[in-house]
């Protein structure tokens, strides 16, 4: 399906931009396999206001249960689910946690990731009571698991044979992108967009979280700005 569609990996790389080196960033100085960088795309399609079914939400799609599992907090003002740094932080640390768990295997960690720790466990506990292996293809799992993790194989190998293949995918420079910038203080989102000299949406793409026309009160708040903006807000501040 992706090799003959290949616009859909274009539009989605091209959602990733603000996103891509960050995410790769962090995942590099946790040691983790690179390709992890690539699972937004199967979780959100890189976009971090994409809600489910579920009710999942953000680049990582967190249901509300395992989002305050991990710390991750909804208020009124603020999602940290849409959040691109929490998000990431949060998901990199579930990764880990639930490859220690499951044998350093990564594909049952996937598939953990994605179907539950719970049901993985039962799962593979079944397969034992039956003297069946425990790989992740021996398993019996939920269809969306199933393909869950042959679709991230399957998106792993094009990326990296996209030569060979003919996949043509946009150039994202191998640089930072965004500052992250502490905010003491309440402030007025239109504000920031003003002194910084950018538009609503660009902030949106940068800071989904924020729910409300101004910054959580009585707390600190981050907010990530693209490089040249984050210059001048600097000098407001």
């Amino acid at each position: 399906w992706l090799l003959n569609n290949p616009n859909y990996l274009k539009s989605v790389f091209d959602r990733s931009k603000p996103y891509l080196f960050y995410i790769y960033s962090k995942i590099r100085e946790k040691n983790l396999p690179i390709e992890l960088t690539l699972l937004p795309i199967i979780e959100s399609t890189y976009d971090p206001l994409a809600y489910s079914q579920s009710h999942a939400s953000g680049l990582w799609q967190f249901i509300p249960s395992t989002a305050r599992y991990l710390g991750l907090e909804r208020t009124l003002w603020f999602d940290a689910r849409r959040d691109v740094v929490d998000s990431t932080d949060v998901a990199i640390d579930y990764l880990l946690y639930l490859n220690g768990k499951f044998s350093k295997d990564w594909l049952l960690t996937l598939a953990a990731y994605n179907g539950g720790e719970g049901t993985l466990s039962k799962a593979i506990e079944k397969n034992k009571d039956a003297s069946k292996a425990i790989k992740f293809w021996d398993l019996q799992l939920p269809n969306e698991t199933e393909n869950y993790v042959p679709k991230f194989l399957a998106l792993a190998h094009i990326i990296k044979n996209k030569d060979s293949l003919n996949i043509d995918l946009p150039s994202i420079p191998n640089q930072k992108v965004f500052e992250i910038m502490e905010l003491r203080d309440q402030i007025e989102i239109s504000t920031i967009v003003e002194v910084s000299d950018l538009d609503y949406e660009t902030f949106t793409k940068f800071n989904p979280g924020f729910r409300r026309s101004v910054t959580p009160p009585n707390k600190k708040s981050n907010i990530l700005l693209p490089i040249k903006s984050a210059d001048t807000f600097k000098m407001f501040i």
